[in-house]
C-alpha cells in the first residue's frame, strides 16, 4: 500500500508538476495540527527533510514502476491478440488455397479426360484413314494414273508427320474422377491438419510465456495479396498436372483438331480416289466383259466353221471311202486316194489319216518317222510285184495295196524275223490306231511270213 501522501506525490508525478518545498512541507504535515507561526524555525526541520526527500524518490520509483508494468501488460496482451488474428488469417487463406487447388486438380482431369479423348477420336480417324488410303495408294495408279492420286499422296504425308509429332507412343492412363478428388482431399487434409498444429502450438507458447522483448533483426514485409493470389493459382496448376500425369500437348485440343482435320482430308481424298478408280474398274470391267463376248462369239463361230468344216470333210470322205470302195482293186482313180503328211504314198483317205497318228507316236517313242516303202499299188504295179517276188507277192487284183488298205515298212526284219524292236513296237501300239498286222504274215501264221505288212481296218 502506498501512504496517502504518496498518493498525493504519485498524482503530482503524474500530472508533470514541479514539486515546490512548501508543497512538500504541506503535503507531510499531519492534518489538523496548527501551523507554526511564520518566522518560527523548528529544530526538527532538517530531519522531516531528508524524510521528505527520501519518500519522494521512493513514491516517483513505485509510480513509475507501477506506470511501467501497466504498460507492459497491455502491449503483451495487444501482441497476442494480434499474433492470434494474424493465425487465423493464415489459417483461413491456406483453407481457401487447399480448395482452390482441390477443385483446379479436379477440373484439370476431367479436361484432361476430355482431351485425351478428343486425341484418342483423332487418332483412330487417323489411322483408319491411313489404313484405306494404303489400299487406295495400292490399286488406283495403275487404273488413274499417278496425277490423280498425288493429292492424296500428299495428304497422307501430312498426316502421317502430324501423328509422328503430336501423338505420343504411349500415353498414361489417366485417374477416373473419383480417384483424383480422393488424392486431392487427402493432401488437403493433410496440409490443415499441419497448419492446424502449428497455429495452436503458436497459441500456447503465446499464452504460456508472453515477452515484451521485440524481435531481433528487421521486419518481414507480407507480400501483397495480388501475388500470393496468382503464385497459389500457379502452383493449384501445377500440382494438377503432376497429379494427372499429361503431358501439356495431349491438353492442346488444337493438336487434336488439326489431326482430325487431316485424317478427314485424308478420308475425303481416299473417297473421292477410291470413286474415280471404281468408275476406271468399271469401264475396264465392261469393256473386258465386250471383249470377252466378243471372243467368246467367234471362239463359237470359229468351232462352228471348224464343226462345219470337218462335217463336211468327213461328208467328202465318206463320199471317197465309198467311191473308192466301189472302185475295182488297182483301178481307184488317184483323186479319190489321200496321202499321208510324213510319206509320199496313196492311201485310202481314213488309213491316210490313221497313219499320221500311229506316225506321231513312233516319233515320239523312236525320234524319227515311219519309214514307208510301199502303199497303193494298181493292177499293173501288182503284176510288177507278183512277177518279181513271186509267192511273196498276192495275186493281182487281190493284194489290199489294190484297195489302198496295206502299206509295207523298210527295216522290220526279214522273213520270218519278228523280234525287232520296230516290230514289237507296232504289234503293242498300232492296233490303237486301226493298223494291225495279219495273223497269216504273223509268228505261226501260214505266211508269207512278213513282218514289214501292215494293214488298216478289220479285213
Amino acid at each position: 500500500m502506498v501512504p496517502a501522501a504518496g498518493e498525493e506525490l504519485i498524482d503530482m508525478v503524474q500530472a508533470e508538476q514541479p514539486l515546490t518545498r512548501r508543497e512538500l512541507h504541506r503535503a507531510h504535515a499531519p492534518k489538523g495540527r496548527p501551523a507554526r507561526a511564520v518566522g518560527v524555525r523548528d529544530p526538527r526541520l532538517p530531519r522531516v527533510r531528508l524524510m521528505t526527500q527520501r519518500l519522494s524518490f521512493e513514491a516517483v520509483a513505485a509510480a513509475t514502476a507501477v506506470a511501467f508494468l501497466g504498460g507492459a501488460v497491455a502491449g503483451v496482451s495487444l501482441d497476442t491478440a494480434d499474433r492470434q488474428e494474424a493465425a487465423a488469417s493464415a489459417l483461413a487463406q491456406a483453407r481457401q488455397e487447399r480448395s482452390d487447388r482441390a477443385a483446379t486438380v479436379r477440373l484439370t482431369a476431367a479436361a484432361a479426360r476430355y482431351a485425351t479423348a478428343r486425341q484418342d477420336e483423332a487418332l483412330a480417324a487417323a489411322q483408319a484413314a491411313l489404313a484405306d488410303a494404303q489400299a487406295v495408294l495400292t490399286a488406283a495408279p495403275a487404273l488413274v494414273g499417278d496425277a490423280t492420286v498425288s493429292p492424296l499422296d500428299d495428304a497422307v504425308t501430312q498426316l502421317v508427320a502430324l501423328v509422328e509429332i503430336h501423338a505420343p507412343d504411349a500415353l498414361p492412363a489417366l485417374p477416373d474422377a473419383a480417384s483424383v478428388t480422393a488424392v486431392a482431399d487427402t493432401e488437403a487434409a493433410s496440409t490443415e491438419a499441419a497448419n492446424t498444429d502449428t497455429t495452436s502450438t503458436d497459441a500456447d507458447t503465446t499464452a504460456a510465456a508472453p515477452s515484451t522483448t521485440p524481435p531481433a533483426g528487421p521486419e518481414l514485409e507480407a507480400p501483397p495479396a495480388d501475388t500470393v493470389g496468382a503464385a497459389a493459382a500457379s502452383r493449384a496448376e501445377a500440382d494438377a498436372l503432376a497429379l494427372v500425369g499429361v503431358p501439356d500437348d495431349v491438353l492442346d485440343l488444337a493438336v487434336s483438331a488439326d489431326l482430325l482435320a487431316a485424317a478427314q482430308r485424308v478420308a475425303a481424298l481416299s473417297t473421292q480416289v477410291a470413286a474415280l478408280s471404281d468408275d476406271v474398274a468399271a469401264e475396264l470391267a465392261d469393256a473386258e466383259e465386250a471383249a470377252a463376248a466378243r471372243r467368246a462369239e467367234q471362239e463359237a463361230k470359229r468351232l462352228q466353221a471348224e464343226q462345219a468344216a470337218l462335217q463336211a470333210a468327213l461328208a467328202r470322205m465318206s463320199t471317197r471311202i465309198a467311191a473308192t470302195d466301189a472302185a475295182p482293186n488297182g483301178e481307184i482313180p488317184v483323186e479319190l486316194l489321200c496321202r499321208p503328211r510324213f510319206t509320199s504314198v496313196l492311201l485310202r483317205c481314213d488309213a491316210a489319216q490313221a497313219l499320221d497318228q500311229l506316225n506321231a507316236a513312233y516319233r515320239a517313242a523312236f525320234g524319227r518317222d515311219l519309214a514307208v516303202s510301199g502303199g497303193y499299188r494298181t493292177f499293173a504295179e501288182q503284176q510288177q510285184a507278183r512277177s518279181t517276188k513271186g509267192d511273196l507277192a498276192a495275186l493281182p487284183g487281190t493284194s489290199n495295196h489294190g484297195r489302198g488298205l496295206a502299206v509295207d515298212f523298210s527295216d522290220f526284219g526279214s522273213v520270218g524275223q519278228f523280234d525287232d524292236p520296230d516290230y514289237l513296237w507296232m504289234v503293242a501300239n498300232a492296233p490303237q490306231y486301226g493298223w494291225i498286222h495279219p495273223a497269216a504274215m504273223g509268228p505261226g501264221g501260214s505266211g508269207p511270213l512278213e513282218p514289214w505288212h501292215w494293214e488298216f481296218g478289220d479285213l
